[in-house]
């Protein structure tokens, strides 16, 4: 059975992620995250931004969580920092994913999130949204645009 553009593009992202050394990347994981540093990239709605006799063009969003947990909470902006940036390049070294895509572009950043709970190390987390500019042809949804 054929794979999706759509499919094809979300396997790519991941596969960027995965770059990352020492990172754990997960897909559409809902438990709560244990092992840190994490990534997990979650599949979005798209957007039909054009459509003519010979393409259509998306606008896919993906959102990325990233974790970190540090022994001192006054490390963790340093370790939420450093999470973003290798994140960032490892998307921005192939912003086509090997031609899948036009671009992968940077969205916002929302406002980082820090556990405070008793009895464990402190964590924190940020969200990233990314978003996906691709063609697929009008009539299948399994084939990139001529």
């Amino acid at each position: 059975m054929p794979t999706s553009v759509r499919e094809q593009i979300l396997a790519a992202f991941k596969a960027r992620l995965d770059t990352i050394s020492g990172v754990t990347v997960e897909r559409n994981r809902v438990e709560p995250v244990t092992t840190f540093p994490a990534l997990i990239m979650i599949d979005g709605g798209q957007t039909l931004s054009e459509e003519n006799a010979g393409l259509k063009l998306y606008a896919l969003r993906v959102d990325i969580e990233g974790y970190v947990q540090r022994a001192a909470t006054a490390d963790l902006g340093p370790g939420l920092s450093d999470l973003y940036a290798q994140t960032v390049k490892a998307l921005m070294a192939d912003r086509t994913l090997s031609d899948l895509a036009i671009d992968v572009r940077e969205g916002e950043m929302r406002d980082p999130e820090i556990d405070r709970t008793q009895g464990h190390s402190p964590f924190a987390a940020f969200s990233l949204a990314v978003s996906i500019d691709h063609f697929t042809d009008p009539n299948d949804p399994y084939q990139p645009a001529p």
